[in-house]
């Protein structure tokens, strides 16, 4: 058992090669309880608990837990029956081609801003994770950008989720059948006999209430040129305003980018 006593971490491993980390128990660690970095490979972690607080569950503490129980920045590890109770998050990895198997998550909740099983893209490639019959219970998994990732046979309870999040994304006048594509970039017309004319995007936008760059076009009937002007775009709607009443199609662009 290794009691880290609020100060510090517990195991790390540097540029370690065929490593094998078992039946071991850390707990009070305030940062992180078993950090495979920066390049390490084959380190297998199996048979143990790990926890910045000893509890069972529903501790009211939960709002505050801190930390990371496993950092896995390196490569080709293998994370099994291993138990993690309470820490921010469960596992952290920031590298390619592990594998987690039978890993029982009851960090922090979701509910409270925990994370079980959390899949950074840093500066390597990210792909090629596998997360295997484990149980998350009462918290997610969170894959940013994921590459062939894995995720099968495992049991989510309460509020575990899985959440795919994009760090860089553009999705520009898609099309599909069968489902409902929303873009960052949309554009469309409203007709009108008035000095209003407005045009709802939120239905084909992505991101809610956000816009980067908007532009637009006024095309009057029977020769009129009324003066006009870009009103709003709030909430993903564009407002254009006349003068004067006037039959007109307006033709904005509301770019998200």
């Amino acid at each position: 058992m290794i009691n880290s006593n609020h100060r510090g971490a517990g195991i790390s491993l540097s540029n370690a090669l065929r490593t094998s980390i078992e039946n071991v128990y850390v707990a009070h660690f305030s940062t992180t309880s078993i950090n495979i970095h920066p390049f390490g490979s084959e380190t297998y972690i199996s048979n143990s608990f790990l926890g910045q607080h000893p509890t069972t569950g529903c501790d009211p503490r939960e709002g505050n837990f801190m930390g990371i129980a496993i950092n896995l920045s390196g490569t080709n590890n293998a994370i099994t029956d291993v138990v993690l109770f309470s820490s921010a998050v469960g596992v952290d990895v920031s590298s390619h081609a592990n594998t987690l198997s039978s890993v029982h998550c009851y960090n922090k909740a979701t509910r409270f801003g925990g994370t079980g099983i959390y899949l950074r893209k840093s500066g390597q490639d990210v792909g090629r994770n596998r997360i295997i019959n484990s149980y998350l219970d009462y918290t997610g998994i969170v894959a940013e950008d994921p590459l062939q990732l894995h995720i099968s046979n495992n049991f989510f309870r309460g509020d575990a989720f899985v959440a795919l999040k994009s760090i860089k994304v553009v999705v520009d006048r898609s099309s599909s059948t069968g489902m409902s594509m929303k873009a960052t970039i949309a554009n469309g017309a409203a007709q009108g006999n008035d000095t209003s004319f407005m045009l709802d995007f939120n239905p084909v936008l992505l991101f809610p209430n956000r816009f980067t760059h908007a532009q637009y076009s006024l095309i009057a009937t029977n020769g009129a040129f009324p003066n006009h002007v870009l009103r709003s775009v709030s909430n993903n709607r564009v407002v254009v305003s006349t003068n004067v009443p006037v039959l007109a199609t307006e033709f904005p662009t509301m770019d998200q980018n």
